[in-house]
């Protein structure tokens, strides 16, 4: 959760690096504050949770992932005059082709999958949700904010753990909940408000 909360900065400072977009303070310090409230969420309060961390190779990859989505938003301004359908489509059929060597690899190594009802629906939620409807809005999203400002919405992903959370498996609210809440929401409010408009 910490490592993709850096994702808004990312996606702020690929923007500035390669397109030259402008970072006003007010921006800077919204992805600061809103950052800081994740950090109240993980960490619930307590510092010697975040003295514990440990980085791992895991770590590493999921970093790079980050590096690169930013790339993938930033460029998103360049995209080929065609339907949203069809990019992501395309996108899609590659992201299908990288893969399949990985997939053969679990095959080989005794990793099948087991066709059960659970496994289905699972697969069924993040074909069309996660992939489809998530990449669709995020898309126009960028498309009408730019990255950096839509980039700090991301940091909105813990309150909504928290909320499906409380409302599916009866986890109760914290008071670190509230406040890393109130300073995602305020920091959000920050950038959005600060964030200079898009360049074409």
């Amino acid at each position: 959760g910490m490592l993709n909360s850096v994702a808004p900065a990312m996606l702020a400072l690929a923007g500035f690096l390669i397109f030259r977009d402008a970072l006003r303070p007010l921006q800077v310090l919204g992805i600061v504050v809103s950052l800081s409230g994740v950090l109240a969420i993980v960490s619930r309060l307590d510092l010697s949770v975040l003295q514990a961390l440990e980085f791992n190779r895991g770590d590493v990859i999921i970093f790079a992932n980050m590096a690169l989505f930013a790339g993938y938003s930033v460029f998103l301004r360049k995209r080929p005059p065609i339907a949203l359908a069809s990019f992501l489509f395309a996108l899609s059929l590659g992201a299908a082709a990288a893969n399949v060597p990985w997939a053969l690899y679990e095959h080989l190594t005794g990793y099948d999958f087991v066709p059960t009802p659970r496994s289905l629906g699972a697969v069924g939620y993040a074909a069309l949700f996660t992939s489809i409807v998530a990449y669709v809005c995020w898309s126009r999203g960028v498309e009408a904010l730019g990255p950096g400002r839509a980039g700090v919405f991301l940091h909105l992903i813990p309150v909504f753990n928290t909320a499906f959370g409380t409302l599916l498996l009866g986890e109760p609210v914290q008071i670190y909940h509230a406040v890393g809440l109130a300073l995602i929401l305020f920091g959000v409010f920050m950038t959005a408000r600060g964030a200079a408009p898009r360049r074409s």
